[in-house]
C-alpha cells in the first residue's frame, strides 16, 4: 500500500510543536479516530512506520478511547521487531476520575504502570492530567485539589524520579482551576483550548510564559467551526492559534496528507 493511499482517508490527530529544543519532536500524532479507518493489522504496522518516516515519531492517546486496544496490539507487535521504531507517549489521565471522591497516589502510578505495559514504553513521557471528580461544582474541585498539593508533588515526584514520566501537564477544565494549577510547581504546563473563537485561557497562556511554563493547545479550528466564521486559509487559523510564546504545540485534526504538508509547510517546522 503506497504513502498516499494509506494517509489519504485517515483521520488524524496531530500536535505541531514549536520548539526545537531536545524534548518533544516537532509532530505528535493523535490516535482517538484511528478505527474510523478499516485497515488490516499489518497495514496499520505500515501506517506508523509511514508516520514515524515523516517525522512524526510521538503518539497521543488514552485508554478512554476505543482506538486504544488497537494501538496497544500494533506497539506490541512493532516493540518485538529487529529495529523497533521508538516513539514518545503523551497520555490522558484523570486522578480522580469522575466516580472517585479524592486524588490517590496509588491509583496514579497504578494508571501510569498501565500505560506503560500497554504502549511496549518504560516511560510515559508527558502526561495530560486531570481533576475531574465532580465537574459542576468547580470551587469544590478547586478546594480539594488545593488540599491534595503535597500528595500530588510528592506522587508527580516519585514517578519523574523512578523513570516513568517526564512533565506533568494540567488540563484544567476552567480557567479557575487552570489559575491554580498552573502556579504549582507540580504542574509543568498546561493543555487548553485556543481558537479565534475561544480565547478564554489567554490569560493563562499569558502567565504560562512568565513561569516558564509550556502550553498545549486543543482544538485550534473548533471542529472546523472557524473556517465557517472565517474564510483566511487554516494554516493562517494555525497561527493565530499558536501566537503566543508559551505555546508549544496544537491538537488538530485532518484527514487528508496534503493538508497537514500544507500546514508543516506553512510553519516552517524542522523535523
Amino acid at each position: 500500500m503506497n504513502q498516499s493511499a494509506l494517509f489519504g482517508n485517515a483521520q488524524l490527530m496531530l500536535v505541531i510543536l514549536r520548539t526545537n529544543q531536545v524534548g518533544p519532536k516537532p509532530l505528535i500524532l493523535g490516535t482517538m479516530r484511528l478505527l474510523e479507518v478499516e485497515r488490516s493489522a499489518e497495514d496499520w504496522v505500515v501506517f506508523l512506520d509511514a508516520v514515524h518516516d515523516l517525522g512524526i515519531s510521538t503518539l497521543h492517546s488514552s485508554s478512554e478511547y476505543d482506538s486504544f486496544s488497537l494501538l496497544s496490539s500494533l506497539l506490541g507487535k512493532m516493540a518485538i521487531r529487529e529495529k523497533p521504531r521508538q516513539f514518545r507517549h503523551i497520555v490522558k489521565l484523570a486522578e480522580p476520575s469522575f466516580d472517585d471522591s479524592d486524588f490517590s497516589a496509588d491509583r496514579l502510578e497504578e494508571k501510569i504502570l498501565s500505560y506503560c505495559s500497554a504502549l511496549a514504553t518504560p516511560v510515559v513521557h508527558d502526561i495530560q492530567w486531570m481533576w475531574r471528580s465532580d465537574l459542576d461544582d468547580d470551587s469544590i474541585r478547586i478546594e480539594k485539589f488545593k488540599s491534595r498539593l503535597d500528595s500530588i508533588g510528592d506522587a508527580v515526584q516519585k514517578l519523574k524520579t523512578a523513570g516513568l514520566i517526564e512533565r506533568f501537564f494540567c488540563f484544567p477544565y476552567s480557567p479557575a482551576f487552570g489559575a491554580t494549577a498552573l502556579e504549582q510547581d507540580a504542574i509543568d504546563g498546561l493543555v487548553v483550548y485556543r481558537n479565534i473563537q475561544e480565547t478564554e485561557y489567554d490569560g493563562l497562556i499569558d502567565r504560562s510564559h512568565i513561569l516558564k511554563k509550556p502550553c498545549q493547545i486543543i482544538r485550534p479550528f473548533n471542529a472546523g467551526n472557524v473556517a465557517q466564521a472565517d474564510a483566511r486559509p487554516m494554516s493562517e487559523h494555525l497561527d493565530f492559534a499558536l501566537d503566543k510564546p508559551a505555546i508549544e504545540s496544537a491538537i488538530l485534526s485532518s484527514n487528508k496528507i496534503e493538508h497537514l504538508q500544507s500546514l508543516v509547510s506553512s510553519m516552517k517546522i524542522e523535523r
